[in-house]
């Protein structure tokens, strides 16, 4: 029929092709559940656990609102946020500042409290804008 067409058994399959283009695989070092070697330095160690009672927030996106504070976005990683409760701003593992949690709110619902994995804005109490900045963790006590 003229509608199938011949098989091209000559074409070489994917598989071939990457290994073409790749070079021939090689052998993963290390120890199991630790990465493998890199040409981008030494993996980086993972976090260290969120204190009892404590929360964790890596900094999206920062903003000022004039009358009110220094504003932060980002995931909730763990623990639960509390207004009013006391947060360390932390950079590369060093402290670089402390507030206090004047607010949280969460698709425009101002809220007491936040669980993890919900996105949400914190409100900083006498924090300046320069001194966040993303990629820093925001970390309750």
């Amino acid at each position: 029929m003229f509608w199938r067409k011949k098989r091209r058994d000559s074409a070489p399959s994917v598989d071939e092709y990457l290994r073409d283009v790749n070079g021939p695989p090689t052998a993963v070092t290390g120890a199991p559940g630790q990465a493998p070697p890199s040409e981008f330095g030494p993996p980086v160690p993972p976090a260290a656990s969120v204190p009892a009672g404590g929360f964790s927030l890596v900094v999206v996106d920062v903003f000022r609102i004039t009358g009110r504070g220094t504003v932060v976005t980002g995931v909730l990683a763990d623990g639960v946020a509390r207004v009013g409760q006391q947060v360390a701003i932390v950079r590369d593992g060093a402290h670089v500042a402390s507030s206090e949690l004047g607010g949280i709110e969460a698709f425009r619902r101002v809220r007491e409290e936040a669980a993890p994995g919900e996105n949400v804005g914190l409100l900083l109490r006498g924090l300046s804008k320069d001194r966040v900045k993303r990629g820093d963790i925001v970390a309750g006590r």
